[in-house]
């Protein structure tokens, strides 16, 4: 999980009934159907219990920190190491572990449906182009390659040069190997 260092203290000051409150608005937004952001009429009735500011902060804190936590499927102790980090008391990072036991499922699933769908590579064509200049004595052949990628959903065609080919080939070498570590794991 990679989230940037944060200062989660100022939440360890909130009641215990309104950030259960808090977690329940954030927690049933991620999961709702209708949009993926926290309905404003819910946080407007925690007015009285928190200022608008704070209200929209520490909803946007839990909002992104569930949602890379759902997304990247992260561990218990992952999730209690980085709240512990965040400086947050032990009854707060208790409340949100206990919310992620019951939501993360279903935060998980609502998030696999609203992925973006990724284009898959189903063949590639290419072919050796080659300029001839002439000048008054010198011939000079400059080789280029014309590369067509098929996708399921269209195609895309590109001319490079022979290094430019070498560094795209490195490249997909990397990916299929990270692809293939993780796959291990």
């Amino acid at each position: 999980m990679d989230l940037p260092a944060q200062d989660w203290s100022d939440m360890n000051n909130v009641q215990m009934t309104t950030f259960t409150k808090l977690l329940q608005i954030v927690c049933k937004s991620l999961t709702s159907s209708s949009s993926a952001k926290v309905p404003q009429q819910q946080l407007s009735a925690l007015q009285t219990e928190l200022t608008a500011y704070d209200a929209k902060k520490m909803s946007g804190q839990l909002f992104c920190f569930i949602s890379e936590v759902c997304r990247t499927d992260a561990t218990n102790q992952t999730v209690s190491t980085t709240l512990d980090d965040y400086q947050l008391d032990k009854t707060h990072r208790d409340k949100i572990a206990s919310a992620l036991a019951h939501y993360k499922t279903k935060i998980r699933d609502r998030l696999a449906q609203t992925a973006v769908p990724i284009s898959q590579l189903i063949g590639v064509e290419w072919r050796l182009c080659q300029d001839i200049k002439q000048q008054q004595i010198a011939r000079i052949n400059k080789p280029s390659y014309l590369i067509e990628l098929k996708f399921n959903d269209g195609s895309k065609t590109f001319e490079c040069g022979y290094e430019q080919l070498q560094d795209l080939l490195d490249r997909l070498k990397t990916a299929r190997n990270s692809a293939l570590r993780l796959l291990s794991q």
